[in-house]
């Protein structure tokens, strides 16, 4: 029984850290586009010429990375760079989904993850070619 409580406790805690993950490439993304930044490596430069009246109006739009460490959410752009909004959106959809049948259902917490993962890694590949690291 004890190991069935810290498989759900492990469980819950990657669905969290994983949720954190994709809505921080996603805020990436959208920092991106708002910036016009076609370079991720121009978002640290951009980060620290933010004004804190453009930081504060970011964070209240819900983009909260931009109060995190510049080189940090560089590596964010770069991550999300791989991805296209819509592959990013599914995902945090899916976790969403996944949270909401952990909390409403009998369905264990692993097997919640276990469909994230499958519905995450079978999002159909990119239309432009390029392959997005798995």
């Amino acid at each position: 029984l004890q190991s069935q409580r810290d498989g759900a406790q492990g469980a819950r805690s990657l669905l969290a850290q994983t949720a954190r993950y994709y809505r921080e490439l996603l805020q990436a993304k959208v920092f991106m586009a708002s910036r016009k930044l076609s370079n991720p490596r121009s978002v640290q430069n951009e980060l620290r010429d933010l004004s804190p009246e453009d930081r504060n109006r970011y964070v209240e739009d819900g983009i909260t990375i931009v109060g995190t460490n510049a080189y940090r959410v560089r590596l964010l752009a770069e991550q999300a760079a791989t991805y296209q909004g819509a592959e990013l959106i599914e995902a945090v959809r899916a976790l969403r989904d996944a949270y909401l049948k952990c909390i409403t259902s009998s369905v264990s917490e692993r097997v919640a993850l276990e469909e994230v993962i499958i519905r995450v890694t079978a999002l159909p590949p990119r239309g432009d070619g390029a392959r997005r690291r798995r």
